[in-house]
């Protein structure tokens, strides 16, 4: 297993710590999973801002253009 050293800000470095028996699969996890536009993160923001009711949360979707 190669060894890497990084920086980290110091508010991160306590959580950095916690998670040091983890940080292998947390790393791979994070690499692994698709970056999504900010306009994704936006419509879903809008969203929940919007107060919706819990059928409205139940029936949220993606839009095709989010695609």
């Amino acid at each position: 297993m190669a060894t890497v050293t990084i920086e980290v800000p110091d508010e991160l470095s306590e959580l950095v710590a916690q998670a040091a028996d983890r940080l292998p699969e947390l790393l791979a996890r994070s690499l692994k999973e698709p970056v999504l536009p900010a306009h994704v993160y936006r419509y879903v923001l809008d969203f929940l801002a919007s107060r919706p009711t819990p059928e409205q949360v139940a029936a949220f979707a993606p839009t095709i253009s989010l695609t």
